[in-house]
């Protein structure tokens, strides 16, 4: 169940534009069945999403929404091998 800020940080990605909060629900679906150890919460202006430690946020801009990966203790480069 979304805590009161993901809710006011939803609806006002909904009042701004349906196509961009369609997509971010589509996202949080995804990301949340993922298992019960995945919980969510507002930070840096978007969703972050942690399971022991935070893996991707998700995050709705004027012109896009993005879903970024975080990586910890590794630059992007190292991951990719």
């Amino acid at each position: 169940m979304p805590t009161p800020r993901i809710t006011q940080l939803l609806e006002d990605i909904r009042a701004l534009d349906e196509d961009r909060y369609a997509l971010v629900q589509a996202l949080r679906k995804h990301i949340l069945d993922l298992g019960p150890p995945v919980c969510e919460e507002v930070k840096y202006g978007g969703l972050l999403f942690s399971a022991d430690t935070p893996f991707c946020g998700v995050f709705a801009y004027a012109r896009h929404v993005s879903l970024e990966p975080t990586i910890h203790g590794r630059s992007n480069v190292d991951a990719a091998r």
